[in-house]
């Protein structure tokens, strides 16, 4: 069981649906509403309220539900479009999909709404990126083994001018999995890592700089590329296991890492 102190480090998003008028409550005005547009319309097909083939209300209708501006309304329509919750018929509108979301995996969406997945989706970042360092550990490079200790020495390099160095760890972190030779695992490595790393890592190297132990991280990622360039796979599992356990906001999200 995750604690109560979990759900504070995790930004939850609300949508209120009156489930017996069938009315979308009014956004209050914040940052963003177009995302809130989004959420407060893909939840109303989440909840079977709009079954698919059903027509989506006009941009005029939800407007005035929503409290926003078509503008605003347009803008998470064509979100829900390019996820495949609905789709557009010329002169007719849109509608509800036989299969709504199929088409998309947002993890960015399961980190606000519910710590239980962020951990979930926490052991997911374990799993793949563990076995990417062990694959790269046994298929490594010269070239991968250089992108390596580039991206390594632009962490430090930003760390030392005084930034967090976030998008150098994320290039670190990728070239790792282009080591491993599979561009689709790759792929679903970066797609998986850029959203739970961005918000992750901010939380700890904030919290590591104001501690001043940035070379905390640099020794992590130093072990990560010597057992890789040892080609030893188990050790490279291991760094990274230690590398996200020390990584994770909170204690609770270390102990799902395996």
């Amino acid at each position: 069981m995750l604690s109560d102190n979990l759900t504070n480090c995790i930004y939850i998003t609300s949508m209120l649906i009156d489930s017996e008028t069938n009315v979308i409550t009014p956004i209050s005005r914040r940052p963003l509403l177009s995302v809130a547009a989004t959420d407060a319309l893909r939840a109303k097909i989440e909840s079977a309220a709009w079954v698919p083939g059903a027509r989506v209300p006009t941009e005029k209708d939800l407007s005035a539900q929503l409290n926003v501006s078509r503008a605003t309304v347009r803008e998470a329509l064509t979100r829900l479009k390019h996820e495949g919750y609905i789709y557009s018929v010329q002169g007719k509108g849109a509608f509800v999909a036989d299969q709504p979301g199929m088409n998309s995996f947002r993890v960015d969406q399961l980190l606000s709404e519910n710590p239980i997945d962020s951990a979930h989706i926490f052991e997911l970042r374990s799993l793949i990126e563990q076995n990417c360092a062990a694959l790269a550990a046994e298929r490594r490079t010269a070239a991968d083994l250089r992108e390596m200790k580039r991206a390594m020495k632009k962490i430090a390099g930003e760390q030392k001018n005084g930034g967090l160095g976030l998008e150098a760890d994320i290039a670190f972190h990728r070239s790792i999995a282009n080591a491993t030779g599979n561009p689709i695992l790759a792929r679903f490595a970066d797609f998986v890592g850029k959203h739970t790393r961005e918000y992750l890592q901010v939380v700890r190297l904030s919290a590591l700089k104001s501690a001043h132990r940035l070379d905390d991280i640099e020794r992590e990622h130093g072990d990560i590329i010597d057992a890789i360039e040892l080609r030893k796979p188990e050790a490279a599992r291991k760094a990274v296991s230690r590398h996200l356990a020390n990584g994770a906001p909170h204690p609770d999200l270390a102990r799902v890492v395996i």
